[in-house]
């Protein structure tokens, strides 16, 4: 084995843990499921706004708004029946 393969392997080096971990007060932060359940209502709230709004500048054409919110016209019409958005507003 090469003298210096042998100096590093027989240097240890020893990482604690602790030393990449950030300080948190428990108190202050949401357990993972409080935050998935506020992004999940944040998403909801954007697209109940946005998608009408777009369905209203496309006149109603809805193949037309489901390219520009750049989804299928499959799955704007699964959000709009989710969130009661009628489309002929």
């Amino acid at each position: 084995m090469p003298s210096s393969l042998l100096a590093f392997s027989s240097s240890v080096v020893r990482i604690e843990l602790d030393d990449f971990l950030v300080d948190s007060d428990p108190e202050s932060t949401s357990s993972e499921e409080e935050q998935t359940d506020n992004l999940q209502t944040l998403l909801d709230q954007a697209a109940a706004e946005r998608i009408p709004a777009v369905l209203k500048e496309v006149r109603g054409v809805r193949a037309e708004a489901a390219r520009r919110l750049g989804v299928d016209c499959t799955t704007l019409y699964r959000l709009m029946r989710k969130y009661r958005i009628s489309g002929a507003d």
